[in-house]
């Protein structure tokens, strides 16, 4: 039992890297630079729309609309 329950997370962790590369390669490559640094200043440092619009110095309107076209291309490649 203890084997099979082993080879049971070695199987998930291998799985889990896996897809964590791959969505590593759609980020790098299929985002803009500016989706791409916005994605990462929400999800990566934690940042509220405000302080990404302000860093950036753009509007948090700007910071939803780049965040929104990042999520999309991520859902629609990750299929």
């Amino acid at each position: 039992l203890l084997m099979l329950d082993t080879s049971t997370v070695v199987i998930t962790e291998k799985y889990e890297q896996e897809e964590l590369a791959r969505l590593r390669m759609i980020i790098d490559t299929l985002l803009t630079e500016k989706d791409r640094q916005v994605l990462r200043m929400k999800y990566e440092r934690k940042m509220k729309y405000r302080e990404i619009a302000d860093e950036l110095q753009i509007s948090q309107v700007a910071v939803f609309k780049h965040l929104s076209q990042a999520l999309k291309t991520l859902k629609s490649n990750f299929k």
